[in-house]
């Protein structure tokens, strides 16, 4: 018979969809383990909701990055872009011309 593999105790568990652990949508539950960043550095749900709002210009930015470099990791080119912040994770990359139609971010 094969040995199981042992658990790595320095990455936690993460909930499975349909486990008692998630929510009834598969997502990881919003509580008290949940409000602050994970010890190995992982967004927490909140984090990315409110990314995934960012993205989609539902919300504005938190914070707009204008006149950015950026590099395309698929060309291998250097571009010109506006890069929008959510909290503490990029939300979204855009052409210049694409960041004039989204919302301001609020300071």
């Amino acid at each position: 018979m094969p040995e199981r593999p042992v658990p790595d105790a320095s990455r936690p568990e993460r909930a499975r969809p349909g486990s008692a652990r998630s929510g009834a949508d598969g997502s990881e539950p919003d509580g008290p383990e949940s409000d602050g960043p994970d010890p190995a550095g992982r967004p927490t749900v909140h984090e990315v909701r409110h990314a995934a709002d960012v993205a989609t210009g539902r919300v504005p930015a938190d914070l707009r990055l204008t006149g950015a470099r950026v590099l395309d990791p698929f060309t291998g080119a250097w571009r010109d872009a506006e890069v929008e912040l959510a909290g503490r994770l990029i939300a979204a990359v855009l052409d210049p011309d694409a960041a004039a139609d989204r919302p301001a971010p609020v300071h």
